[in-house]
């Protein structure tokens, strides 16, 4: 109920919070209550903020442009050199910006030893960006991948798994799912976190409403607590 009707029938909770226990004693399980209810509030809308990033993170993979979303739907294995074919061989894929390609055509040759000639081939291609594999000796491989950076071209790391596309769509309506779940469990969860929070709140004020009643008025207990609104 709205904090104002809570306000104006409030009645002291004598089963959690004993009257006969000492002010101090009260204050510190009020204390306790408050920070419990805070951590778990924090806790749940963590989990929540984390899921959701995940789940944009796999939207991200399955969306953006070819230097930054999966290449399982895109790459066709039977287009590659597979890894253990070769004992000197290994191929990169790439992914050029396209105002770049006809750089990237002219120069991929030359940015190290030992890159086999003509041995690039575009895999793909959106609006911003073609993705090419290369061959180079395995020699020379991490000298080729840090020109492919100097050039601020992507080189982009892809492992061909059984089924892998049928995984990701998986595993991203689970994140969907599970993103619609904790969120509704945030909500109910902040919900009842506000009300035992204000709930423990008015117990903090009718304490110290007592104790500087007390202090000013002296004993015996013979005074009534008003709310002005």
């Amino acid at each position: 109920k709205p904090v104002d009707h809570y306000l104006q029938s409030f009645q002291w909770n004598k089963v959690k919070y004993r009257a006969d226990k000492p002010i101090s004693e009260l204050v510190d399980m009020l204390q306790k209550d408050i920070a419990s209810i805070d951590n778990d509030v924090k806790s749940k809308f963590n989990q929540y903020n984390s899921t959701k990033t995940s789940l944009a993170s796999a939207l991200r993979s399955r969306t953006g442009n070819l230097s930054q979303k999966s290449l399982t739907s895109v790459v066709n294995p039977n287009n590659l050199l597979a890894p253990d074919a070769s004992e000197y061989l290994q191929q990169h894929l790439i992914a050029v910006p396209k105002n770049q390609v006809k750089d990237y055509l002219q120069s991929y040759e030359s940015l190290c030893p030992m890159v086999v000639p003509r041995s690039s081939q575009e895999l793909a291609k959106d609006d911003e960006f073609s993705l090419f594999a290369v061959t180079v000796f395995k020699k020379h491989s991490a000298e080729f991948i840090h020109k492919v950076r100097e050039r601020r071209w992507t080189p982009r790391e892809w492992k061909f798994t059984e089924g892998g596309r049928e995984a990701e769509e998986r595993e991203q309506k689970k994140l969907e799912n599970d993103e619609r779940r904790v969120w509704g469990e945030a909500l109910r969860l902040g919900r009842t976190g506000y009300s035992d929070a204000v709930m423990a709140w008015i117990h903090v004020l009718a304490l110290r409403v007592f104790v500087e009643t007390v202090l000013r008025y002296g004993l015996p207990l013979s005074f009534v607590c008003g709310l002005v609104k």
